[in-house]
């Protein structure tokens, strides 16, 4: 057996396998680099071209649209409205009231040396609307009696209307119990008790939120202020408890 001869294979040569190539200029898979592979870069990706937004025709942001839209209506409703009350205000040509201290009187009037001051007071004020076509609407009316710049009592105001062209009378009362003054003011009063005839001179301010109407139409509400600057009460004696209003009604300043 051992000495039996193989027999011959006749036939062409194996093919060499050709080497891998992962891409141009790189080194065949399974062999060593001398040198590190060249990085690869890969090309730009071209620019993006510019982007629409999709109108509100086409299901796009009708939501910002309708708020612009309400925007602008807005603002139309609201400049025809003030041109409207304008042109109203500029047609009717509304008048300040007029007011006047038309009767006063104090009692229980005294100053302690301890700068303490008590005093009732009464004002009757005249109140006349001189407009012909509009009625006055008067709200929360606060009144003050003053020293000079003491305060001496402050109070509220029932708030009324008074109609064109009308007039009529508002009572307030006022007291004030054992109230700290100022001692200039203190001495001020004790003064004209005892000079002056014994007058004193007060004062008493208004302040009222008003409305103009005419017919349906009514104003927005303007600040009304009232200065009546010399209210002189005249008391018999230096030790007097009583006084009343010296002279003819007084006329008062009115601003809005």
């Amino acid at each position: 057996m051992e000495n039996e001869r193989k027999p011959v294979v006749t036939g062409y040569p194996t093919a060499a396998v050709p080497p891998i190539y992962t891409q141009a200029g790189a080194q065949p898979l399974g062999q060593p680099y001398p040198y590190p592979p060249p990085l690869y870069f890969p090309p730009p990706r071209p620019p993006s071209g510019p982007y629409y937004a999709p109108s509100a025709a086409y299901g796009g942001n009708g939501g910002s649209l309708f708020v612009r839209r309400l925007i602008i209506i807005s603002i139309v409703v609201f400049l025809a409205f003030g041109f409207a009350t304008l042109v109203l205000w500029l047609v009717l040509r509304p008048n300040l009231p007029l007011f006047a201290i038309s009767s006063a009187s104090v009692s229980s009037f005294n100053v302690s040396g301890g700068q303490q001051f008590s005093a009732k007071f009464n004002l009757s004020i005249s109140v006349r609307n001189p407009n012909r076509k509009m009625g006055i609407l008067y709200d929360k009316i606060e009144a003050r009696v003053l020293y000079q710049s003491e305060t001496l009592s402050e109070t509220s105001l029932a708030p009324f209307y008074l109609e064109k062209e009308n007039s009529t009378v508002v009572p307030a009362s006022f007291e004030s119990v054992a109230k700290y003054l100022e001692a200039n003011a203190c001495d001020g009063i004790a003064r004209s008790r005892s000079s002056n005839g014994g007058v004193v001179v007060f004062r008493a301010t208004f302040v009222s939120w008003v409305r103009f109407r005419s017919g349906t139409w009514t104003t927005r509400k303007h600040l009304l202020r009232v200065f009546c600057d010399n209210v002189s009460i005249r008391l018999s004696n230096a030790t007097a408890a009583v006084g009343s209003l010296v002279g003819p009604p007084q006329p008062c300043h009115v601003y809005l």
